[in-house]
């Protein structure tokens, strides 16, 4: 998962900020051989709730003035930080779809969850909250490494090489 600010970029590529990223998904797939699903919007909350919404190797652009359309299609269970409980507890106040949410005011959220649901609130209303962090990350909780295999296999040997080499790479990213 990863996070990228565009602002400034269209004049530098000639190009609006769905084709930026549209290209930065072609790179990613092209040059690391993974799939990626991309979403763009105004917020980080948004975007990753943008790029969830065609998984696998999707592509969704929600402009601000698009967001009421977009989120009425969008259960607010799919919002992360909205787990199970809190959707359910929410679907008791009548809250189903992202929309039903935002439309809220803002002392209803902050009433019914706190600090937290109101940053989200504000998230998911195009206010940015959750600041992208640019500096580079020197200490890690967990390491990671992950690939989609395409086409899907069951074959022993296959998955095994790949589990192998998968390995080898999180080793190598753990030395660096």
């Amino acid at each position: 998962e990863g996070y990228a600010d565009l602002k400034g970029l269209r004049r530098l590529y000639r190009m609006g900020y769905e084709g930026i990223a549209k290209q930065i998904q072609e790179t990613i797939e092209r040059e690391l051989d993974l799939s990626v699903s991309v979403g763009l919007s105004l917020t980080k909350t948004l975007a990753k709730l943008a790029s969830k919404y065609k998984k696998p190797r999707g592509f969704t652009a929600v402009p601000g003035y698009q967001l009421h359309t977009f989120f009425r299609q969008i259960p607010v269970r799919e919002v992360c930080g909205i787990g199970p409980n809190t959707a359910a507890l929410l679907h008791k106040r009548g809250v189903f779809t992202v929309l039903d949410y935002v439309e809220k005011s803002e002392a209803w959220t902050r009433a019914f969850w706190g600090k937290i649901g109101v940053e989200l609130w504000h998230e998911l209303r195009g206010e940015m909250i959750y600041s992208l962090n640019v500096e580079e990350k020197t200490s890690y909780e967990s390491i990671s490494k992950s690939k989609t295999f395409t086409p899907p296999s069951s074959n022993y040997d296959y998955v095994r090489a790949q589990l192998v080499r998968n390995t080898e790479s999180a080793f190598i990213k753990l030395r660096r």
